[in-house]
């Protein structure tokens, strides 16, 4: 099978190939009618050629760029599988836990080492120490020399 500019081709060996594959060349010649696709059939020699010509629809915009009321909708297959809060929740204390433990070993943390500790980025290194500061951590210093060691 070929595609040229919206063209489908294809050649098959004898006519009785396409009529034993389903209802035959009377049902697909319907079909393309009522559906105003182009159809036409061309036998040379042993093999057929079936050409089916369609209008090419131009780039659909992205659904964010659209500028009018027009309401797109997804389909829950093509999303994306969502977490459970419940298992953020938990890999959040796992990830708390691993902090104290660092600090516990070492005495202190820096945002840079939780960084590579949970092999995540900087945003959610800083949140998850803020959350700590709250209970179990204490801010030692300020800007780059910034490190946290556990309360008192």
């Amino acid at each position: 099978m070929a595609v040229v500019s919206g063209i489908f081709v294809l050649n098959f060996p004898l006519t009785e190939y396409i009529e034993s594959r389903g209802s035959g060349i009377a049902r697909v010649k319907k079909i393309c009618a009522d559906k105003n696709i182009g159809f036409s059939i061309e036998e040379t020699g042993d093999f057929v050629r079936v050409v089916f010509k369609r209008r090419i629809a131009p780039a659909r915009k992205h659904p964010q760029e659209t500028t009018d009321t027009q309401h797109v909708t997804h389909n829950k297959e093509d999303a994306p599988a969502r977490k459970h809060p419940q298992e953020n929740t938990r890999k959040k204390e796992i990830e708390k836990k691993k902090i104290i433990e660092f600090v516990k070993v070492n005495g202190k943390i820096r945002r840079s080492e939780t960084m590579e500790l949970l092999n995540c980025g900087d945003y959610k290194a800083k949140q998850l120490l803020n959350e700590l500061i709250k209970t179990d951590l204490e801010r030692v210093e300020k800007g780059k020399y910034t490190y946290y060691t556990l309360k008192k």
